[in-house]
């Protein structure tokens, strides 16, 4: 599916992953994942045969008079912002009747019950936006979202050696100025963003590759095993290779912490 004019889409996959890639990023989603695109010059979503996935497209407008009348947003000026969530199983029954539906001809009612569950999702924004400098929230809501593409940007090339001076140059700022706008908007560093991004990448590849440990840190962007190692054990609480271990044994995921009662040994 391609979108070549002005238009904000949500893609949800449900069974087997989804290639969403985008002016500025590009990445992999996986079933239990949700992503906004916001109006871009074009985006496009890519599946394999077999795949089953949702996809939602309208121009910012029409988003606009969507959400207008959504009781649960908390967003001035309500629209879709662009950003990639975790999808709750409840969403995901959401997305599966929505499919289902579609395919009866009677989808009115299934996408408003899925986009209120993704306004809930994107109501936390509005405090990142509060926190962006400008006087109109129109000012600040332009800033959020040009710091909302640099931050897509990192998390799709978090791979590569990415400098303070490249991602300024892409927000229109002055580095300094830059890491302030960030940290004050996500209450983070543009570094501790880009670090974790990476610990999830590596997470993904020690879960579902057959790279050895060295070679995943190489491949995410670490300069050394033993830094690798230790960053990795303070992000999930674990070593990657427990992880490893425990991958074919259906363990818990380790991404939110929920390895409480595992037992590696």
């Amino acid at each position: 599916m391609r979108i070549s004019g002005p238009a904000s889409a949500v893609w949800i996959p449900l069974h087997g992953p989804i290639c969403v890639s985008t002016r500025d990023a590009e990445y992999v989603m996986q079933p239990g994942e949700l992503a906004v695109t916001d109006a871009d010059t074009w985006t496009c979503a890519t599946a394999g045969r077999g795949d089953i996935w949702i996809g939602l497209a309208a121009e910012p407008g029409a988003w606009s008079r969507f959400l207008q009348n959504c009781p649960r947003s908390v967003i001035a000026d309500p629209t879709l912002l662009p950003e990639r969530h975790g999808a709750s199983p409840e969403l995901r029954r959401q997305a599966d009747r929505l499919a289902q539906a579609s395919s009866e001809g009677a989808a009115e009612a299934a996408v408003h019950a899925l986009i209120e569950s993704i306004v809930e999702l994107q109501n936390p924004m509005a405090a990142m936006i509060a926190r962006c400098p400008g006087r109109t929230y129109r000012r600040r809501l332009r800033t959020f979202l040009s710091l909302q593409r640099v931050r897509r940007y990192m998390a799709s090339n978090c791979h590569r050696e990415i400098d303070t001076a490249m991602l300024a140059k892409l927000a229109h700022y002055s580095p300094a100025w830059f890491i302030r706008v960030f940290h004050k908007t996500y209450v983070e560093t543009p570094h501790a963003f880009l670090t974790n991004q990476r610990m999830l990448r590596a997470h993904e590849l020690v879960r579902g590759s057959e790279l050895a440990i060295a070679e995943i840190a190489q491949a995410t962007g670490f300069g050394d095993r033993s830094s690798f190692s230790r960053l990795f054990r303070r992000r999930f609480g674990v070593p990657a290779a427990v992880v490893r271990r425990w991958r074919d044994r259906q363990a818990p995921d380790v991404r939110d912490g929920a390895w409480e009662g595992a037992n590696p040994a």
